[in-house]
């Protein structure tokens, strides 16, 4: 008896979760490829644009208000699923006196 309420409700949650994922996948319009690499783009544009003015990881880690420079690292390097927020954008933007925008060409 057992086995077969855990059989009904392992077979309810697989038909859940497929449609839940169909849906899912019916609205998106990108894959997680895509936003990898957009992240990735991000990232080496900070990275170029803090070397060309000869800033440490560091010194952009702790202006923008982190105060751990393995995070901002991997950040900047997309590892470990890290990637910099709309905030830090801005905030780094406003370091190099730039327009927000410009890190997401």
């Amino acid at each position: 008896f057992c086995l077969d309420i855990y059989t009904l409700i392992l077979y309810s949650f697989n038909k859940s979760f497929y449609r839940i994922n169909k849906i899912m996948n019916i609205f998106t319009n990108s894959t997680q490829c895509e936003v990898d690499f957009f992240h990735k783009r991000i990232s080496k544009n900070i990275k170029k644009i803090r070397l060309e003015n000869n800033l440490k990881q560091l010194d952009v880690a702790l202006e923008i208000g982190i105060n751990s420079v393995a995070f901002y690292s991997n950040c900047e390097n997309c590892k470990y699923g890290k990637h910099f927020n709309l905030g830090h954008i801005y905030k780094i933007a406003k370091i190099f006196n730039i327009e927000p925008y410009e890190l997401l060409k």
